[in-house]
């Protein structure tokens, strides 16, 4: 299992930018709703890793459009504000 790669404690406002690898939903949801979030929590197994993988990822609320959602933690770099 892998863990997320992040030091932040849910609450905590951050920046959020897309990785050089992130996918085109990674980006879209940077895009559409970023690039400052709130850190709801983060996720290092799925429930059903089928579905979404065995990737961590983190759920955030986005300050901006009040949009929330997860966002896989491989794909996006995280800074504080």
């Amino acid at each position: 299992m892998k863990k997320h790669p992040f030091n932040f404690s849910k609450g905590e406002q951050v920046c959020i930018s897309p990785s050089v690898t992130a996918s085109e939903r990674t980006k879209s949801r940077l895009q559409s709703h970023g690039p400052d979030f709130v850190l709801f929590k983060t996720v290092n197994v799925w429930t059903d890793p089928t579905q979404w993988g065995n990737d961590p990822c983190i759920v955030v609320g986005s300050l901006s459009t009040g949009w929330d959602g997860w966002l896989p933690a491989s794909e996006v770099d995280i800074s504080k504000e």
